[in-house]
């Protein structure tokens, strides 16, 4: 064998794994919350919402907390650079 065949052989190589290693590496990053914005917006959330039950036999007042939460979230998200 050549030494020309011998590089064109481990150039061959080299290209493989380059296009195996590089969709990990084009994989975009996924967005996170910023907690600043997601906690005015959790705020707002609440100040908005209807005054809580004074009694009730269900947890219903959880369940618009946590909605929030959930809202105040999906709005804060950023992508990351």
């Amino acid at each position: 064998m050549r030494i020309t065949d011998i590089l064109i052989g481990i150039g061959g190589i080299l290209a493989l794994i380059a296009a195996i290693c590089m969709p990990i590496f084009l994989v975009p990053k996924p967005p996170i919350p910023d907690k600043q914005l997601q906690h005015q917006y959790f705020i707002g959330c609440l100040e908005k919402a209807p005054a809580g039950p004074q009694s009730t036999q269900y947890n219903d007042w959880n369940e618009v907390v946590a909605e929030c939460g959930v809202q105040a979230r999906i709005l804060a998200l950023r992508e990351v650079k």
